[in-house]
């Protein structure tokens, strides 16, 4: 029974070496896939054409980050008068008491320009131009939506008493 124990101990061993210490004598690529590959000497016009497409100049790279900043200042301000806009009507709309449909509407609204501007997204997270004018045209989306919660402020707004009260 021992030498069964050993026999399996070693068997283990020699296949826990085999397989955390590779000797590098496994490096087998099939031999038509190496016939398949084509050679293409360095220097070559094919070879310079390949890595002039690959990558872009550093003047693109410069030229599309500013693009990128231009853009991205546009999205703040948009974003800061979205807030701003936001911050007035939930003002204006504390003291008005609206019926169920309306304040049903107000609030998907006003939750959705607030989702907006809960985490936003800094000039990192985009990759071009298109994805920050995507995220722009999100906003002015939210900020064009106010208008119908403003359009129902106006129809249920209390009726203001004069400081004085009624002069008779």
């Amino acid at each position: 029974m021992k030498e069964m124990l050993w026999l399996v101990v070693a068997i283990l061993i020699i296949f826990l070496v085999v397989l955390f210490f590779p000797t590098g004598t496994n490096d087998y690529q099939n031999p038509s896939e190496q016939a398949s590959t084509p050679t293409v000497p360095e220097g070559s016009k094919v070879e310079q054409a390949a890595r002039a497409n690959d990558a872009p100049t550093a003047m693109e790279e410069e030229t599309r980050y500013r693009l990128m900043q231009a853009e991205f200042a546009k999205l703040e301000k948009g974003r800061r008068d979205l807030k701003r806009r936001l911050g007035k009507l939930r003002y204006h709309l504390k003291d008005i008491q609206l019926p169920a449909m309306q304040a049903q509407e107000v609030n998907e609204v006003m939750l959705n320009g607030y989702k907006l501007l809960h985490t936003p997204k800094m000039l990192g997270a985009f990759s071009d131009v298109a994805g920050i004018a995507e995220e722009l045209g999100r906003v002015n989306y939210a900020y064009a939506s106010l208008d119908e919660v403003d359009r129902i402020l106006q129809q249920n707004k209390p009726v203001e008493e004069t400081a004085t009260g009624s002069q008779e």
